[in-house]
């Protein structure tokens, strides 16, 4: 499973996925935060399907109002990522790219983005044309 892959290669990022989905936690941006980390991960796995449902349900929860721009930036930049690269059926590049260009305006927002994802963003709206 992935809990145990993830405990196997990082004990640290297991526990801050552990803290961010536990609904106890104090801000709801954490089970969102913890939704779209799953969501990454699966995708690196290639388990396309799942990274979709979980980063749907990420931007679901979006409208929290403790939701941060980082957290909202992070989150529409994975969801345009898995709409790009999603089988045909469920594929929907017009709708990644409106992702990722509010993915960078939500990094405009934060007053110190780490420029390495900024970047990432700026570069893949640049290829995504």
């Amino acid at each position: 499973s992935l809990r145990q892959m993830l405990g196997r290669h990082d004990p640290g990022a297991l526990a801050l996925l552990e803290y961010a989905a536990d609904p106890s936690a104090p801000r709801t941006g954490n089970f969102t935060f913890a939704l779209a980390t799953l969501g990454l991960l699966l995708r690196r796995q290639g388990r396309l399907e799942e990274a979709i449902a979980d980063l749907e349900r990420a931007r679901s929860q979006e409208q929290a109002p403790d939701f941060t721009a980082i957290e909202l930036a992070r989150a529409r930049f994975a969801r345009a990522q898995e709409l790009w690269d999603a089988p045909p059926g469920r594929r929907d590049r017009e709708r990644a790219r409106r992702l990722a260009e509010d993915a960078e305006a939500a990094y405009a927002l934060v007053e110190a983005p780490p420029e390495d994802e900024r970047a990432a963003v700026v570069d893949w709206r640049q290829r995504a044309r």
